[in-house]
């Protein structure tokens, strides 16, 4: 029973325990310069110089991919469905760990049983963190060093650009 206890618990908590706040964390994941053209700086040279552009990574944090995700019209279904499967594997759980009569027959066969039980669990799993998932591993987003900077100066943080990233619908698994 403390198994079934512990195993709940660990879903629930990744399920839930991030708060619905999308408050950034501000990190530079990774920085890159490109090559943005061609550019004459009479201080250096009359000749054209190549001019770079600086870029920096920034990555949603589980808070904001699990507020983005929030917001999907189809998130409840699924919160439904792997609830729906997590009670499933909780009662099969209780019932072979209790020697219940009322289970069924191929329930009680160790290999079949076992099976149902890894499936349950691994789809509940599936359909609770499916979409918070998907937010936070398919948006890594390049800002110009340029923009990074402005954002934070003003106001102390990089949430202007994820506004304008869910305003312009550009965050991967996001609420459209």
């Amino acid at each position: 029973m403390r198994q079934l206890l512990a195993i709940i618990t660990i879903i629930l908590g990744m399920t839930f325990l991030p708060s619905c706040s999308n408050k950034p964390d501000d990190v530079i994941h990774n920085t890159k310069s490109e090559f943005a053209g061609w550019v004459v700086d009479k201080a250096v040279s009359d000749k054209p110089i190549q001019k770079f552009e600086d870029y920096y990574q920034i990555s949603p944090t589980w808070e904001q991919a699990n507020y983005y995700a929030s917001k999907r019209p189809d998130h409840g279904l699924y919160l439904t469905i792997g609830f729906i499967l997590l009670l499933g594997f909780s009662i099969i759980f209780y019932g072979r760990s209790t020697d219940a009569s009322w289970l069924p027959k191929s329930l009680d066969n160790p290999l079949g049983g076992n099976i149902v039980l890894f499936l349950l669990l691994v789809f509940s799993i599936i359909f609770l963190t499916v979409h918070q998932s998907g937010v936070k591993w398919n948006n890594d987003k390049w800002v110009k060093k340029e923009v990074y900077d402005k954002a934070v100066k003003e106001t102390g943080s990089t949430q202007p650009i994820w506004d304008s990233l869910e305003v312009n619908k550009l965050i991967v698994d996001g609420p459209y």
